[in-house]
């Protein structure tokens, strides 16, 4: 056998007439027999193993000998090996759904290809279809002449002695009974091939009607899929709205639960308020002043107010904040006052560990100078709006980590931090600096979504 030959069984839709299936099987058992005994075959089983395993022994030694078999499908040609048929002949859903199928309309277009091929040398073909319906046809043609035939012989035999006629005679009218036989022959081939254009064209209303249900049932399974999607989408939404609320109710729960652990909580006796405003006022000349009732419009304009070489800036990542930074009207403290803003954060919203410089949640307001300066005093009104859940701020120098001043009295928002207590309360920021700065930093950090602190009246000493 040419190793370069190849087989390939055409992946259509063959309509098998009931006449030519059953020639297939009778062929088949034929073969099969030929190498094996039927009348051994007394259960469906013994036939099974009997025709799956003369079909891969025949296939097995075809592509030894170098045949290949390929299967020809909408994405193009693809090869199968003997392993593959092998899962073929082993798999007892496709062999039951052949011998349940037999007699119907359709079979697996695979098996019967290799059926075929086994029984004819070739895969199943309209070619081979149209040769075994002649063939068919031919045989019953001729079966059912013989059998009119010898049935009106018969009669017409009976007819004739009964009459008294000579049996010698009988045999003269043996033409005009082989013109009847032919005549109804061909009356009977004449009523086939209508049943067979009728039974054709059931087919093909059934055909189209199954189309139509099939689509009607994917369509319908398409709306109801959207609207269980649909559905989904909506629950889903309304579980994230629902985690959402209990997550942060949960957060402030557990923080509250943690401050209440807090040593801060249990020294309150040894915080006097009038601290704030224990310090003196240097009587040193005055370097900077910011009121926003006066700068707040420039500020605001520009997003900084210059003046004489002193620069006031805020610093914060924009993304982070549900309420921006800026200028903005506090009534507690009379006006237009600098605001830090609120995020998005519900709790735990400082990074345990980390510089100020790297909390998520931050906003800076910075002086800058031109170089190196002396301060003496700085000290500005704040408030914090809103209830007391994050934001805590101190003033730092350069950069540096440590804050100045000592808390809770340079402690910039309620104390002690956190508490849930609302106090709208205006405080007086007063520390000594005695050291040269470059830039000083008024920071908030651990902001939340709750909480607001305000500030006005910024004044820093030489």
């Amino acid at each position: 056998m040419d190793e370069s030959k190849t087989i390939t069984f055409e992946d259509k839709n063959y309509s098998i007439d009931l006449n030519v299936k059953k020639q297939i099987k009778s062929d088949l058992l034929n073969k099969i027999n030929a190498s094996s005994n039927l009348d051994s075959l007394n259960s469906k089983a013994s036939w099974d193993e009997v025709l799956r395993n003369e079909l891969y022994k025949m296939l097995e030694s075809l592509q030894e000998a170098g045949l290949k078999f390929e299967i020809s499908t909408l994405d193009g040609i693809k090869q199968f090996v003997i392993k593959d048929v092998q899962n073929i002949c082993s798999n007892n859903y496709l062999w039951n759904t052949f011998e349940y199928r037999i007699n119907k309309t359709s079979i697996n277009k695979k098996v019967f290809s290799i059926i075929c091929f086994y029984l004819y040398n070739k895969p199943w073909s309209k070619q081979l279809e149209k040769k075994l319906r002649i063939e068919i046809a031919k045989e019953e043609t001729t079966q059912t002449a013989t059998d009119n035939k010898t049935e009106d012989n018969g009669k017409e035999g009976i007819s004739s002695i009964s009459n008294g006629a000579n049996p010698e005679e009988i045999p003269q009218n043996s033409e005009t009974n082989s013109d009847k036989s032919i005549m109804i022959g061909k009356q009977e081939d004449e009523r086939n091939n209508q049943s067979k254009v009728y039974n054709k064209k059931i087919q093909k209303l059934l055909v189209i009607l199954g189309l139509i249900i099939s689509c009607l049932i994917i369509i319908y399974l398409i709306f109801i899929i959207n609207n269980l999607s649909k559905d989904n989408a909506s629950l889903k939404n309304e579980y994230d709205k629902l985690s959402l609320i209990h997550n942060k109710s949960e957060t402030e729960y557990q923080s509250i639960i943690n401050n209440l652990y807090n040593p801060e909580y249990f020294n309150l006796h040894q915080f006097n308020e009038k601290g704030y405003d224990s310090l003196k006022i240097p009587a040193r000349p005055l370097l900077f002043k910011a009121n926003f009732n006066e700068i707040g419009n420039v500020f605001r304009k520009n997003s900084s107010y210059l003046v004489q070489g002193i620069e006031l800036k805020p610093i914060f990542i924009k993304d982070s904040f549900d309420v921006q930074p800026g200028i903005k009207t506090c009534r507690i403290l009379d006006g237009l006052a600098f605001g830090f803003g609120k995020s998005r954060c519900t709790g735990d919203c400082f990074l345990l560990g980390s510089t100020y410089d790297k909390q998520n949640y931050l906003c800076i307001l910075r002086i800058s100078f031109t170089k190196d300066t002396y301060i003496s005093y700085i000290t500005f009104k704040w408030v914090e709006v809103g209830g007391n859940w994050g934001s805590s701020g101190f003033i730092y120098i350069n950069g540096n980590p440590k804050y100045i001043g000592k808390d809770p009295y340079q402690y910039i928002g309620i104390w002690p931090p956190s508490n849930k207590i609302n106090d709208e309360r205006y405080r007086n920021y007063r520390c000594k600096v005695d050291t040269y700065a470059k830039y000083i930093d008024i920071a908030v950090w651990d902001i939340s979504y709750e909480s607001e602190i305000f500030i006005n009246n910024i004044y820093v000493w030489k």
